[in-house]
């Protein structure tokens, strides 16, 4: 099942410009031995979310413990095709998080490093921004 907020004070929201900022200051780690940061701004939808989560089940299994820092939180609308202008805002399409450089997308613990780091580099492939890995042990590891 898609990710989606169960409750917000509005659906339909403005649309935001693109921030392209520089790389931020990277958090912590708060929980796992290796994390993913992203390295560019962008939009992750709920879509790529629930893929990198199906990834990284199938990959790791029951061997690791998994911390997803992303969730959806701004929603995206379109009107129906062939219709009329006016009439208001179209539907909600689906919703996704907005993330800038720098943000602390995910968390792995418990499992061999050899596989973590190929989980990961599966899970680059499926995010619509670049983004880079880091281990708590050694400086980073693209």
């Amino acid at each position: 099942m898609l990710l989606s907020p169960k409750k917000v004070k509005f659906i339909k929201q403005h649309s935001r410009k693109d921030d392209t900022k520089t790389l931020q200051k990277l958090g912590n780690f708060n929980y796992g031995y290796f994390a993913m940061y992203a390295e560019e701004s962008g939009k992750i939808c709920a879509k790529q979310i629930e893929a990198i989560r199906l990834v990284l089940r199938r990959s790791l299994k029951r061997q690791a413990k998994i911390w997803i820092k992303l969730y959806v939180h701004s929603s995206f609308t379109k009107k129906p095709n062939e219709t009329r202008l006016g009439k208001g805002k179209g539907n909600v399409k689906y919703w996704n998080s907005i993330i800038q450089p720098g943000k602390l997308l995910l968390e792995i613990k418990g499992c061999n490093p050899d596989i973590a780091m190929q989980t990961l580099d599966k899970v680059k492939h499926k995010l619509s921004i670049k983004a880079m890995v880091r281990s708590k042990y050694s400086r980073w590891i693209l």
